[in-house]
């Protein structure tokens, strides 16, 4: 009885794997096949661009520094900025190299450190150039002329899909260097390139999950959530409401919960307004007794500011 009823299980869920996962095979199996053309003249010229910036900032970074040293020896810039510089902040791995992660050159970069910020500004530059406008070109098949990326269904935790050899899915779009390599990426004459994505899916289902109502609604009414987020810190309504800062209202609301997600006992939670913690005040000042309880310090600027609010984490 047991395995019949097994059986039962397995095969009411044949329709759903063949919807969600063979067809979406087929489909994915296709657009391999078929490929995408690349402008390489262009990422040919990008590159000679990046390696110009590359090189400029190497100098500088050198003279600040006042000595001549690797900028992609991780270990040689620890022993600069907390050796011979002695800045605050540093930690060591357990290899006992001081840590030079991008958080802890942001870190320093955010007290004000021309130097961290500079060398966070070679790394962005220099895997733009080496993963994709020089890369990228070595991909493209001499017989069809086109990159044809490799896609996975099943190799994300999230369940998103993903692509290797070479990977086509993290090319900056929020920078201009990235959006001038993903202008690269050409359509054959006469046809069109179409970009598409969920709409704001986790938060979709962070809404459900959390049964927010006031987010469920937005999402049903057909809202632009991010412009209610920022309507309820201005405390103006939302009809008609112009993004004063289209790209932090876009993230705002992801940063906030990948940002609370990331809070350990002692951190120091910095919050404009109150609002931007809950669905109202109440569920804000009960966020925040929540995190205190966990020992996390919240600091709150406003409980009933009027401008758009943000957050940081200080450890």
């Amino acid at each position: 009885m047991a395995t019949r009823k097994v059986l039962a299980e397995v095969s009411a869920l044949v329709p759903s794997a063949r919807i969600a996962e063979l067809d979406v095979a087929r489909d994915t199996d296709e657009a391999e096949r078929a490929g995408i053309r690349v402008d390489r003249d262009m990422l040919s010229r990008l590159s000679g661009d990046f390696s110009q910036i590359l090189a400029r900032l190497e100098e500088e970074i050198q003279e600040d520094a006042q000595e001549t040293f690797s900028v992609s020896s991780p270990k040689q810039i620890g022993d600069i900025l907390f050796g011979k510089m002695g800045l605050s902040g540093g930690t060591k791995t357990k290899t006992g190299a001081w840590s030079t992660t991008a958080q802890v050159l942001d870190d320093l970069a955010e007290q004000g450190h021309a130097l961290p910020s500079k060398i966070l500004e070679w790394r962005q530059v220099s895997k733009l150039k080496s993963t994709y406008t020089d890369a990228l070109p070595t991909y493209v098949n001499p017989q069809t002329h086109r990159v044809h990326t490799t896609y996975a269904l099943a190799a994300t935790t999230t369940g998103r899909l993903s692509s290797n050899e070479p990977n086509l899915q993290n090319i900056p779009v929020r920078t201009e260097d990235g959006r001038k390599i993903r202008r690269a990426f050409i359509a054959t004459p006469g046809h069109k390139l179409v970009s598409a994505d969920y709409s704001q899916i986790e938060l979709r289902l962070l809404a459900e999950i959390a049964d927010v109502p006031v987010l469920r609604q937005a999402f049903r009414d057909g809202l632009d959530i991010h412009a209610m987020t920022a309507s309820e810190m201005f405390g103006v309504p939302i009809e008609g409401f112009r993004h004063p800062a289209p790209d932090i209202l876009e993230s705002w609301n992801d940063r906030l919960t990948r940002l609370i997600a990331t809070l350990r006992k002692g951190d120091v939670l910095v919050v404009a307004n109150i609002r931007a913690l809950g669905r109202d005040a109440d569920e804000g000042a009960r966020t925040v007794a929540e995190l205190r309880r966990h020992g996390i310090i919240v600091k709150v600027l406003s409980h009933n500011a009027r401008h758009l609010a943000d957050a940081a984490a200080v450890r």
